[in-house]
């Protein structure tokens, strides 16, 4: 990383560290909903990345919606419950 690039990544980092602190105390549906955008954020520049590779970008996105609604509905069951419906969706959308 260049110096020239510090600068700009401190004055993005500074809000969105604020932010994660409001949705941490807010906890709840604020805190899932919060952790669903940044997760779509972070598939997007990953799927960015491996564009090469062609990715499942829908199959990728259901997967981490879902791990999010089943770890605020139902905890570790729920993420769970959610892994194993999404695999099979994978192997569908390979298919």
């Amino acid at each position: 990383m260049n110096r020239s690039d510090l600068l700009p990544r401190i004055l993005v980092a500074i809000p969105l560290a604020v932010l994660a602190c409001v949705m941490i105390a807010a906890g709840g549906w604020v805190f899932t909903i919060g952790l669903v955008l940044v997760g779509f954020l972070c598939l997007h520049e990953f799927y960015e990345l491996v564009e090469a590779r062609r990715p499942l970008r829908i199959v990728g996105l259901i997967a981490m919606v879902s791990v999010a609604l089943g770890a605020h509905l139902a905890g570790t069951s729920g993420v769970l419950a959610a892994a194993w419906v999404t695999l099979p969706l994978m192997f569908v959308t390979v298919a």
